[in-house]
């Protein structure tokens, strides 16, 4: 069998294996995730498939790991929730490492935390939210997620979890009298921890 131009090329430096195959890639984990949770995969094989996903350099390997699995809906809003964001969101990863960050920092409108193995700690309570919604997506398997949130933002909750801890803490969870902004927190946990605070 001859492979195709693809799978003969190697990987260029900001080619198709650099943003593309990266949003490919969390679409895989996200799955084999959901696989896990819905007991279709044994959890030895769903981290053989996930350390094999963060290895695959090419579309083809990709597709292979989720081949066998029903297409499963990866968890999130309902259409009547929906919001629309312009531009891509801010991807922070952490896989068998620590990424800590805080500062008076300007917070994207969408920010995606990615976690396996490892840990993220995000002190923003010190940071700016613009009003609106600000989107932050958890997605962590084994590992730890703290978020730490300026007072006055109001937080709702989308979090999902399965044998792990997702908590909302201190949170505003009614509208002020003026325009809010609003930390809007999606996702989900399996076998990890994820706090925010307020």
């Amino acid at each position: 069998m001859v492979d195709s131009p693809i799978d003969r090329a190697p990987p260029a430096s900001g080619g198709p294996l650099g943003m593309a195959s990266t949003v490919s890639r969390d679409l895989v984990v996200a799955q084999l995730s959901e696989a896990f949770a819905n007991d279709l995969l044994t959890l030895d094989e769903m981290e053989r498939r996930i350390a094999t996903a963060y290895a695959a350099t090419s579309p083809t390997e990709l597709a292979t790991l989720t081949r066998d699995l029903p297409l499963i809906p990866v968890p999130g809003m309902s259409p009547g929730q929906v919001t629309s964001f312009s531009g891509p969101p801010l991807r922070l990863s952490a896989v068998f490492g620590n990424v800590e960050r805080g500062g008076f920092v300007d917070v994207p409108q969408r920010l995606e935390l990615r976690v396996f193995a490892g840990n993220i700690e995000l002190d923003l309570s010190s940071a700016r939210f613009a009003p609106g919604v600000t989107e932050i997506t958890i997605r962590t398997l084994m590992g730890n997620v703290e978020i730490v949130l300026p007072a006055g933002v109001l937080v709702e909750n989308f979090g999902e979890s399965f044998m792990s801890s997702f908590e909302i803490q201190g949170a505003d969870l009614h509208a002020p009298n003026t325009e809010p902004s609003i930390v809007r927190i999606k996702g989900r946990a399996i076998l990890s921890s994820v706090e925010v605070s307020v």
